[in-house]
């Protein structure tokens, strides 16, 4: 299996999950009239996981580290991260069209040098085109149908001497998905799926993985028909283990589609009346040592 198809199963402990703070939703800055969110933060006390205070000494004093430009609409114009002794270190501008979908990113440095983008286009046909670029250079690309199925993505590796690239298509009459690696403009690694189904029932899987220069720690040239269950699992041996090799594969969830550009900032705006502060718990080592901190909003 390529990469983004091995699943790995991690057991974490709600309590020792990064706790974010909490903004105001969209709809309630933009009844508001607000046009920017200051967010700072001070170190209060560290406690044990049992949030019993421990006597440590901690920087407490008040820090700046993000300002939030809103539009009209009260959606995230712009974004400044901070702090640095020269203000702030990198900055992230977003662009919206006429139906307020986010089209584009731009993320840059204090001196104007452009470090990533991404960008969102519907075609004239309603297709949707999405790129990014890092360092200037185009980093990956997907197509998609006017319904957001998404038909092909491109994932672009430069390097030095060679342009490697890794190429996923999905066919959607005859259900077939294919992902390819090459090197060179030359095919090194294929992997072939085909669902078989009658009236959106699935009847089997076809897996077909092809290498260019097998070494000896790869799969060698390889075919084989599987069933499928009624959950749209691939039956096999390895069924509910995390290493089945087909666990990312399934006919419910064959199509993937393209959800729409975000800020990575959004799932924050979701308070429903306006918070001036918040006290979160955030773990600051392994052994359980845990900091209080103290977020305070400015709202202009």
């Amino acid at each position: 299996m390529l990469n983004y198809k091995l699943a790995f199963v991690l057991f974490v402990l709600q309590r020792f999950a990064f706790t974010q703070f909490q903004l105001p939703s969209f709809e309630v800055l933009a009844e508001e009239g607000i046009r920017s969110i200051d967010v700072n933060k001070r170190a209060l006390r560290m406690v044990d996981m049992n949030e019993r205070p421990i006597k440590e000494e901690l920087d407490t004093s008040m820090r700046t580290l993000e300002r939030y430009y809103l539009n009209g609409q009260g959606r995230i114009d712009s974004i400044y991260f901070y702090p640095t002794l020269e203000g702030y270190y990198k900055k992230i501008v977003y662009s919206y069209d006429v139906k307020q979908r986010m089209c584009e990113s731009v993320t840059s440095d204090h001196e104007g040098e452009v470090l990533a983008r991404s960008k969102s286009t519907v075609n004239g046909d309603g297709s949707i085109l999405y790129q990014e670029w890092n360092g200037g250079v185009l980093s990956y690309e997907s197509h998609a149908r006017e319904d957001s199925a998404i038909f092909k993505m491109v994932r672009f590796q430069n390097g030095l001497n060679s342009t490697t690239y890794w190429q996923y298509s999905y066919d959607f009459e005859q259900e077939i998905e294919l992902e390819q690696s090459f090197v060179e403009g030359q095919l090194r690694h294929e992997e072939k799926a085909q669902w078989i189904a009658n009236n959106n029932v699935p009847l089997s899987f076809i897996y077909a993985e092809f290498n260019a220069n097998p070494d000896p720690f790869e799969r060698k040239n390889f075919a084989k028909a599987y069933d499928v269950n009624e959950k749209g699992e691939v039956v096999n041996k390895l069924n509910g283990f995390f290493y089945d090799p087909y666990v990312g594969y399934n006919y419910f969830e064959r199509i993937r589609y393209f959800k729409g550009m975000k800020s990575h900032a959004e799932h924050l705006f979701k308070v429903k009346n306006f918070v001036e502060s918040q006290e979160v718990i955030e773990l600051f080592s392994f052994d359980g040592k845990q900091i209080v901190y103290r977020y305070d909003f400015v709202y202009n």
